[in-house]
C-alpha cells in the first residue's frame, strides 16, 4: 500500500498535540526533535500564531536566522499586530547583517507595543530601544562614509 504524497495522518501530525509535544521537546532542550514536531503540526493543518512563533524561536536558537526570519514573517501574515514577532524578526535581520530591514522591524515593533515586555530571550524594552539607536547609528555611519566623496 502506498502512502499519499503528503504522507500518512500520523506522519503529518495532529496540530495541537504536535504543537504541545514540540513545545515540550523545546523546553527539554531537544531543539531538532522539537522543530520536527512543530513542522508536523503545520503539516497537520495547524497554522496558529503559536505554531509559527514556536517554529521561529527554535530556528533562532539553532542559529538558522534566515529560516527564523521567514517563520516570523509568516507569523506576521497570520497575526499582523504581533509585536514580539516584529521585534524578533528585527533581531534576525540584525544577525543577518540586514541593518535597514532590522531598523524597520524594530520601529514597527515599537509602534505596536509601547509597554514594557520581556521576550523569549529575556530582552527588555530598554535593550530594544538601545538596539534601535545602535542600528540608526550604524546606518548613519555607513551613509556618511559613502557621502563624503560627494562634498
Amino acid at each position: 500500500m502506498s502512502k499519499s504524497k503528503s504522507g500518512t495522518a500520523s506522519e503529518r501530525g495532529n496540530g495541537p498535540a504536535s504543537l504541545a509535544k514540540g513545545v515540550s521537546l523545546h523546553m527539554e532542550g531537544k531543539l531538532d526533535a522539537a522543530l520536527q514536531e512543530i513542522n508536523r503540526a503545520l503539516e497537520g493543518g495547524d497554522e496558529s500564531p503559536e505554531v509559527y512563533l514556536a517554529k521561529a524561536q527554535i530556528q533562532f536558537e539553532l542559529e538558522q536566522y534566515q529560516d527564523a526570519a521567514k517563520s516570523y514573517a509568516k507569523l506576521l501574515t497570520v497575526s499582523p499586530r504581533h509585536a514580539a514577532a516584529s521585534f524578533n524578526l528585527a533581531i534576525c535581520m540584525e544577525r543577518l547583517g540586514k541593518w535597514q530591514e532590522a531598523a524597520e522591524h524594530f520601529k514597527r515593533a515599537t509602534s505596536l507595543e509601547k509597554i514594557y515586555f520581556v521576550l523569549f530571550d529575556n530582552t527588555s524594552l530598554s535593550v530594544f530601544e538601545k538596539a534601535l539607536r545602535e542600528i540608526k547609528e550604524r546606518g548613519d555611519q555607513e551613509t556618511g562614509s559613502h557621502s563624503g566623496a560627494s562634498h
